[in-house]
């Protein structure tokens, strides 16, 4: 349950979609996944909830206090009544369900721990792999890039060799067939590092397409 105070101040400080400029860590994206992320957020209320039940629930039943009129008073005039009966109760329990009630309470609190320690594990857990995914997809994404640039420049130089009369027009329409597929393949990598980046932004609390960097590498 121990968080690294520094951390948790500066991202406190700039919110669920602040930034410094500067690349995340892993460390820092799933300190602020366990900040921002709503269920987090919900199971740590349950939780904290649950905790301050245990200090009422063995106290007695608040005692009642009510008032009885016999006969109806005036439109008028409230003291035309008959009589008026002020009465104090107090329920008074079994002498061991106090004690049971407050156990019942602490195991309950325990569970809400329970769970919210657990998912607080479940969203690190969640932030890691989507970094992970995020780091693939960029290296997906700069192979992608050099495999354009490379059938890009092998396109252009068969067209100059055509030009030339040193190759058949046929080659420049294969090389122009493997550019247009490595372009193609450079776009579905570029939506992939979007997909992964909005994925990873939605478990910070961030906007989809709010900018990202996390430093490191798979």
């Amino acid at each position: 349950r121990a968080l690294y105070p520094g951390v948790l101040l500066v991202l406190a400080l700039l919110g669920p979609g602040g930034t410094t400029g500067q690349p995340l860590t892993l460390p820092e994206v799933q300190q602020q996944a366990l900040l921002h992320h709503p269920q987090v957020i919900a199971a740590q209320k349950t939780w904290e909830a649950a905790q301050a039940r245990q200090r009422g629930v063995r106290l007695p039943p608040d005692p009642q206090l009510s008032l009885q009129y016999e006969g109806l008073p005036g439109i008028l005039d409230l003291d035309q009544h008959g009589e008026r009966n002020l009465e104090l109760s107090q329920v008074l329990e079994y002498p061991g369900k106090p004690r049971l009630r407050g156990r019942l309470a602490e195991y309950q609190a325990q569970l809400a721990g329970l769970d919210y320690e657990s998912l607080r594990l479940e969203i690190s857990a969640e932030a890691s792999a989507a970094c992970g995914r995020l780091w693939a997809a960029r290296d997906l994404q700069a192979q992608a890039g050099e495999s354009q640039r490379l059938a890009e420049d092998f396109r252009d130089k068969t067209q100059k060799r055509v030009a030339a009369g040193d190759v058949s027009p046929l080659e420049a329409l294969r090389a122009e067939v493997e550019a247009g597929r490595a372009t193609a393949e450079s776009a579905t990598a570029a939506n992939q590092v979007l997909l992964a980046q909005a994925t990873l932004n939605a478990l910070l609390g961030r906007m989809p397409d709010a900018p990202l960097e996390v430093s490191g590498e798979l």
